[in-house]
């Protein structure tokens, strides 16, 4: 089909062993690769997470699942958000369920170095945004806005969130990134997720 600018689009072929079919996770580009975080299929016995990642070389259209180095490695996830500064992939928030089906909002920041393949924690300062799933981000340069998404609170309600946040990863301090939560004028859109 044709979007009517001279492009069309066109089912790729990749070679490799591509991931069953997820939902919740992410996929971000540096530089002419895919990379594919987390997420989750359905089975027979439930929802099983898959795998941490998997790239695509968008030159060779070759897919792979990279040994990944020893570092901070995060829990599973989805519904978390993955932003692109430079050569990391700064992922935060998102939901983790355990064995028990038991369902954990998170607000957890973990980065993925493309250079390396290791994660990391990164230290941080100021207040983290509460747990969500759902959220979205957006990167200006070294900064990293977080908007919105779903918590479920202590009734197991759930909280739809309109609250924006910065993390800051140029920060000249002597922690990797910081934390602020911006100040902003008019109204703001309504609480979102998705």
């Amino acid at each position: 089909a044709s979007c009517g600018c001279g492009m069309r689009w066109q089912q790729a072929q990749p070679q490799g062993r591509a991931r069953k079919p997820c939902e919740g996770h992410t996929v971000s580009v540096v530089n002419k690769c895919l990379y594919v975080l987390f997420g989750k299929h359905e089975d027979d016995c439930g929802n099983v997470s898959c795998p941490p990642l998997q790239m695509l070389d968008t030159d060779t259209m070759l897919l792979s699942h990279p040994h990944i180095g020893r570092g901070s490695n995060p829990e599973d996830r989805e519904g978390h958000t993955a932003s692109v500064v430079g050569s990391k992939i700064y992922v935060f928030g998102g939901t983790w369920t355990d064995e028990e089906e038991t369902t954990s909002y998170l607000n957890d920041l973990h980065a993925f170095d493309v250079l390396s393949l290791t994660w990391s924690r990164p230290s941080t300062s100021g207040a983290a945004p509460i747990e969500r799933e759902g959220h979205t981000a957006a990167t200006v340069g070294k900064r990293i806005f977080i908007f919105g998404g779903t918590w479920v609170d202590e009734e197991d309600n759930s909280v739809y969130l309109n609250d924006l946040h910065l993390l800051d990863t140029g920060t000249s301090e002597s922690v990797d990134a910081a934390w602020s939560q911006p100040a902003t004028s008019g109204t703001p859109p309504i609480q979102r997720e998705g």
